[in-house]
Parts: structure tokens; C-alpha cells; sequence
């Protein structure tokens, strides 16, 4: 959801007053009308926005007797872009303009009187055609408090805002993936969450006074088994999207229930099941008493991963989203086959001087994936922006911890031996 900032008034503003915009609503007119709704008008949010539509649900069920509400198909043009426009609120309007319900997110500047004066004058001179008389009741009509609705209906405590956000959360996702595993909720998810931060904490202290368990045949299953699904998703990112013909500069979601859509939003899921799974590594360092490995970085990025996937596969499972699945699991193809050759003893370890490279190619993947979130945050393609900032900020994030871990591990301590 968009705060409050001067760059965006500045910038969204002038869209609101531009008159000749409205016209554009009229495709959404003409739906209203053959599903017989020709007393209302709606500024109806962006399918695509999760937060923005978190209120819909309450707003049927709270709108007055006689008020129809709407809610904007997926892949229909949507209004407020139309108007250039903020996409946190509903504003339901009767024939001639009159605010019948207002329901608006914290921090949305669009209870402001000017900006709801630009919207409604633009309603009623260039699509419902009311009278001055009409448009001066409009006016006088105003309430500027962004807690208070319309109508006499009360203000929601913080306690229905919340779950009407959580509602939003549920309802908002893709219809194809909800059903899926781990996806529809963000409980089962953050109950797993919760159990690995008691296991990392309590672990440590059940084995403290006990023998480091053998797991060399389970690792070198576990490890074997993590490259062969890291190379069947690396050949599903890839054949995904070179059959849909995917862009790498620019890829919308598909959230159509098409074969390669469908195709490419199950490989989505089975990489998000894939960082559940690798929670694991964590576990065989506990029972292996190599605690030293329990670091900030290894427990951040594998806690985090967990939730950025949920997400991923929740609202935007495929369009940009492919790209770090692709790469990531390339390079866990390249991982997880170390780890299972080390895991064999010995014997093999004498080949694998190469492990210092891993963590080089780790920050290749962050560095490109940074490159290609930030083109994207200032290119004009149809993929949520907020989706892009978090990705942005994780891989700069990683890029920091990854650095320096390297840092340590390798040119302090070739520094110290020099010295």
C-alpha cells in the first residue's frame, strides 16, 4: 500500500485533475450496466494490488441497502490507473456523484478535500452529467476525517481492521495457487517459522552434553536428492518460460489457468516447497554439533526465503518472479552437489577446493537479480512495483551478509597468514 510522501502527491496529483481521463472509465461503465447496476459508480482499486483490496469484503458487507459493490476482474483495465490515481480506497458513488461509502486505508492522502473534490468533479462533468446544483451538494458533503465513514457508519476499531487485512491476505491471492500447499493462509507457513526458531534455540542445549549424531547417509541422500529437484526446477524455469516466450526485461504475471501459465506457477510452488525443505540444513547442524554454522546469515536467509516465496507463490507465481528461481536454482545445483560429494569423506574432500567459488557464485546470482529489480522499478511494466522494492531490498541485504562472509572467510584470513 503507497504511503504518504510529497514525490507521490506530487506525481499522482495532477493525474487526479486531469478531466479528460474519466473517459476512460467507461469501459467499466458498460459493465456495470449489463449486470444492471446503473445506479451506482464505482473508483474500484487494482485487482492486482493485495493490500488495496483488502477492504472489499467489508465493504459488502457494510455498504448501504440498495448499493451494489463491485469488484474489478484481474486482467480488466483498472480504473485508477485510468486516473492516475492512488489505489487505497473505495469511493462507491451514487448516479449523480454523491459519496455513498468511503472505506480508506491508513495513510491514504485521497481523504483529502481537494483530492476527493478533483475525483468527484471529474465523475460528475464528464460521466454522470449532474447538474451544478448536484455537484454544489457534492461539495458541501465533505468529511475530511480519514477515520470517519459515510452514511453514519462508525469508524472500524484496530482489531476489524486487522481482519480485514488478514481477510485481504486470504482473499487476494492467485484463485489457482490457493488451494496448493502452504499458500493459502500465511499460518502454516509462520507456525514452520516458529518451530525452527524453538529448534534453533533449543537444539543447541539438547545436544550440548550429547555426541554429534552420524548422518552421512542421510546427507548424502538429503544433498543428492536437493540437486536432482534443483535441476528438474531449473529445467521447468527454463522451458516455462522459453515456451511462453518470457521476457527477461519485462514479464507480467500470467494469471491465467493456460497450460504454460499453470506450468509455470507449479514450478513456483515446488521452489517455495523447496525452501521449507531446506530448513533441514539447519536441523543437520544442530544434530551434528556444528553450531558454528548457525550463524546470522544462514539462519536470515533460510527464515526469510520461506515467507518471500509464500508471497511469490501467493500473488505472483510466474512473470518476473521466474528469473530468481532459474538462477537460484542453478546455483543449488552447483550447492547441494558439493555438499553431497563432501558429505561422501575424505576420500573426496581432496577435490573440492573449489568451495570458495560457491559463495562468489552466490553473490553473481544477487548482483544480477539486483540489477534486473532495479531496471524494473523504473521501466513501465505491468508487475506489482512493491513485489520489486522487497526483492530489491533482500538482495542488497544478502549482498551485504554474503560479502561479508567472504571477507572473512577468505581474504582475512589469506591477510593474516601473509602477515
Amino acid at each position: 500500500m503507497s504511503g504518504l510522501s510529497l514525490l507521490w502527491l506530487y506525481v499522482a496529483l495532477p493525474g487526479l485533475l486531469r478531466a479528460s481521463h474519466a473517459s476512460k472509465i467507461g469501459g467499466l461503465r458498460d459493465k456495470l450496466n449489463r449486470s444492471n447496476l446503473t445506479d451506482v459508480s464505482f473508483m474500484v482499486v487494482n485487482e492486482r494490488e493485495a493490500h488495496s483490496r483488502a477492504m472489499y469484503w467489508e465493504l459488502k458487507r457494510r455498504a448501504p441497502l440498495g448499493v451494489p459493490v463491485y469488484q474489478q476482474a484481474p486482467l480488466q483495465n483498472d480504473v485508477w490507473e485510468a486516473l492516475d490515481g492512488d489505489k487505497d480506497d473505495f469511493l462507491v458513488y451514487d448516479r449523480c456523484g454523491l459519496l455513498t461509502f468511503h472505506i480508506v486505508l491508513p495513510f491514504s492522502f485521497l481523504h483529502n478535500v481537494y483530492v476527493e473534490a478533483a475525483i468527484r468533479a471529474t465523475y460528475l462533468n464528464n460521466i454522470c452529467n449532474c447538474t451544478a446544483s448536484a455537484l454544489s451538494r457534492v461539495k458541501s458533503s465533505f468529511m475530511t476525517n480519514a477515520t470517519t465513514h459515510f452514511n453514519g457508519v462508525p469508524a472500524l476499531t484496530m482489531w476489524q481492521k486487522l481482519q480485514l487485512f488478514y481477510q485481504g491476505i486470504l482473499r487476494n491471492g492467485d484463485k489457482r495457487t490457493d488451494s496448493w500447499l502452504l499458500v493459502y493462509s500465511p499460518v502454516p507457513i509462520s507456525f514452520i517459522f516458529l518451530c525452527y526458531l524453538v529448534i534453533i534455540w533449543v537444539g543447541p542445549k539438547l545436544m550440548e552434553k550429547r555426541q554429534p549424531v552420524n548422518l552421512k547417509p542421510v546427507l548424502i541422500v538429503y544433498n543428492f536428492a536437493m540437486v536432482c529437484l534443483s535441476a528438474y526446477m531449473f529445467y521447468e524455469f527454463t522451458a516455462s518460460s522459453w515456451l511462453a516466450r518470457y521476457s527477461l526485461l519485462c514479464q507480467p504475471v500470467d494469471y491465467s489457468d493456460s497450460p504454460l501459465a499453470t506450468r509455470m506457477a507449479s514450478v513456483c510452488w515446488w521452489f517455495y516447497f523447496s525452501k521449507v525443505i531446506e530448513l533441514s540444513d539447519t536441523i543437520f547442524f544442530i544434530l551434528r554439533k556444528k553450531n558454528s554454522q548457525l550463524t546470522f546469515l544462514h539462519v536470515y536467509h533460510h527464515a526469510t526465503m520461506i515467507f518471500n516465496w509464500w508471497a511469490g507463490v501467493k500473488y505472483v507465481a510466474g512473470g518476473q518472479s521466474f528469473l530468481i528461481g532459474l538462477i537460484n536454482s542453478l546455483v543449488h545445483v552447483v550447492m547441494y552437489l558439493y555438499y553431497g560429494l563432501a558429505a561422501l569423506g575424505p576420500s573426496v574432500s581432496k577435490y573440492l577446493w573449489w568451495k570458495r567459488y560457491l559463495t562468489s557464485l552466490q553473490l553473481i546470482q544477487f548482483f544480477i537479480l539486483t540489477i534486473h529489480t532495479t531496471y524494473n522499478l523504473f521501466a513501465d511494466c505491468h508487475f506489482p512495483d512493491s513485489m520489486n522494492m522487497v526483492v530489491l531490498a533482500y538482495t542488497l541485504s544478502l549482498i551485504a551478509l554474503f560479502s561479508n562472509f567472504y571477507y572473512r572467510s577468505y581474504l582475512a584470513k589469506k591477510n593474516t597468514k601473509k602477515t
